[in-house]
């Protein structure tokens, strides 16, 4: 099963986000706060992370960086309902704006996670 972690501090799109994800056949783990994040990635290998950018850009840089300091490529999935986010300064795979259609979050994570699991070692 596809584990997804998702970090919102919005608990009720981290509601929403939990119950579309499971109803779609992911396995779903939630945090609210950046530190909860961090140490759920320390202990645990998920194939893709929701961030909702309700967090700082600087918070969800440290995220980023804490997934991918393992040499492992986990596709990260930014949420947000700022038109007006600089991308560039988000290593993300792909950005969806608020609000989403949640067929939309499924389908992005659905070709991430297929494209991940077909990509070479180390890629």
């Amino acid at each position: 099963m596809t584990q997804v972690l998702v970090a919102s501090g919005d608990a009720t799109i981290a509601r929403m986000l939990r119950l579309t994800l499971r109803t779609s056949g992911f396995e779903v783990q939630a945090a609210d706060l950046v530190e909860d994040a961090l140490r759920l990635i320390e202990r645990e290998r998920f194939d893709a992370v929701v961030l909702d950018l309700d967090v700082a850009i600087a918070s969800l840089d440290l995220l980023v960086r804490a997934l991918h300091a393992h040499g492992e490529r986990t596709p990260v999935v930014v949420m947000s309902s700022d038109a007006m986010v600089d991308r560039s300064q988000i290593d993300a795979d792909a950005f969806i704006r608020k609000p989403f259609r949640p067929e939309a979050l499924v389908a992005t994570l659905d070709t991430l996670t297929r494209s991940q699991r077909s990509a070479p070692a180390g890629s």
